[in-house]
């Protein structure tokens, strides 16, 4: 998610993260992570458009000078996992464990964790419709194989229970 304000790029959920917490004293917050070497290549490539004027999401976390990522600052894998690791550990910081869920995106048993954390039939994560296929070939959705992490909308959310 991410905005302007003035004209200038904003990441709420980066800069307004100790006021959701707490505006929001029963909400579960999801902090999910992948590797490195391909979150730096999706953001690199995102969003997929040969358009001269659309920013890639690199370029945007880079104009918004957001916490832990001075802007302009850097530009490579190593600069971009620096920023990673310490937004993960002020996110440690400032949401309480017991509101807290780590996922691994890439995991094949995410679906079945994420069924599980929150009572919904597995099925409610599944495959994303908006899949670029120049960029991540390997999720190509005439393979098969649903890509894990994904919730599919309020139709299908229900508790495994009924």
């Amino acid at each position: 998610m991410d905005g302007t304000t003035n004209k200038e790029l904003y990441f709420p959920q980066i800069e307004l993260l100790e006021e959701f917490v707490e505006g929001y004293p029963n909400a579960t917050f999801v902090l999910p992570f992948r590797s490195m070497d391909r979150w730096y290549h999706s953001i690199s490539n995102w969003p997929p458009s040969d358009n001269v004027y659309h920013l890639k999401l690199k370029d945007r976390l880079q104009m918004a000078n957001i916490t832990g990522l001075p802007s302009w600052k850097g530009d490579s894998l190593q600069t971009f996992s620096d920023f990673f690791c310490g937004h993960v550990q002020r996110v440690r910081e400032i949401v309480p464990p017991h509101r807290l869920v780590e996922i691994d995106i890439e995991d094949p048993i995410t679906s079945s964790r994420m069924a599980d954390i929150f009572d919904l039939d597995e099925e409610c994560w599944g495959q994303a419709v908006n899949v670029n296929a120049k960029l991540h070939p390997e999720l190509n959705q005439t393979k098969g194989g649903p890509i894990e992490w994904f919730i599919r909308g309020k139709i299908m959310l229900r508790g495994k229970n009924g």
